[in-house]
């Protein structure tokens, strides 16, 4: 099967992330639905980041799935329904 062009954009912030976004990789496989997969820290990198997001539409992406580990909460996020509040508030 010929590769087809990205649609889909997939991003990680860390490769122990990876774990987490494995189904989604592997239903765009099944559907046949062309994505590109990178590894970028907004936290790290926030520049390549930046590069990445904003130069999608002229790869050719139509959407972008963003996935990140359980372990990676930030201050007022959602996580099983609760909202997420550090000492420090």
């Amino acid at each position: 099967m010929p590769e087809s062009t990205p649609l889909v954009g997939v991003v990680i912030g860390s490769r122990t992330d990876e774990s987490y976004i494995q189904d989604t990789l592997r239903v765009l496989d099944e559907m046949g639905i062309g994505h590109e997969f990178v590894v970028l820290s907004a936290h790290r990198t926030p520049r390549k980041v930046m590069e990445w997001a904003s130069t999608a539409e002229s790869r050719g992406l139509l959407a972008i799935i963003a996935g990140a580990g359980a372990r990676r909460r930030c201050r007022g996020s959602w996580h099983r329904g609760q909202s997420y509040r550090s000492s420090a508030s």
